[in-house]
């Protein structure tokens, strides 16, 4: 179920809000890797390793 906005209540607009601030994030991340010569992917597969690990540490 998709959270609401808080002041509006509509769904479809806590969607954009939501969609704009990944975007924003993702973009500064691209930035960051660029300034630092990292590629981007190897990046993401390295923190998606690590998000899974610490998954199952949790259990």
């Amino acid at each position: 179920m998709l959270n609401t906005d808080s002041t509006t209540g509509n769904p479809q607009q806590a969607q954009q809000r939501l969609s704009h601030e990944i975007t924003n994030e993702l973009e500064q991340c691209l930035e960051l890797c660029q300034q630092l010569r990292i590629d981007f992917y190897d990046c993401l597969a390295h923190a998606r390793i690590e998000f899974e690990r610490h998954q199952r540490e949790q259990v």
